[in-house]
């Protein structure tokens, strides 16, 4: 599979897509997860994709798209981004605090754990939607 030329440019040879064991997204925005897929297809082949299951429960859940017309473009392209992964089984969700792989803790937990002493709170939050 061709990789898009932003995605070739920038891989370094050893964090090439098909050598990924696990992807984390942070949340799904379409700024985040977008680059999961190629024409349909799972980018990172042999990786399990790990997300909050708080982005999961909201952005998979078709009703939830009903509720929120101006984010219906979000519901669709989650679904889009994470079909292939689902179809082979390899999307993991995790709760705020979770370690996701071993070492890696749950980014939510980690931003709050970081930001809450700091009075920086709002850096934590999604650039396009202020979601933490």
């Amino acid at each position: 599979m061709a990789l898009p030329d932003g995605l070739s440019r920038n891989a370094h040879p050893f964090s090439h897509p098909t050598n990924q064991g696990d992807v984390l997204i942070s949340h799904l925005h379409p700024d985040h997860s977008a680059g999961l897929t190629l024409d349909g297809k799972a980018v990172f082949g042999k990786a399990v994709v790990h997300v909050h299951q708080s982005d999961t429960r909201f952005w998979l859940e078709p009703r939830n798209k009903g509720a929120d017309p101006d984010h219906a473009h979000v519901f669709d392209q989650a679904a889009r981004d994470l079909a292939p992964y689902q179809a082979l089984g390899r999307v993991r969700s995790f709760a705020a605090d979770a370690e996701i792989v071993p070492g890696v803790p749950s980014p939510r937990r980690a931003i709050r754990r970081d930001t809450a002493s700091s009075g920086w709170r709002a850096k934590a939050r999604c650039g396009c939607c202020g979601a933490t």
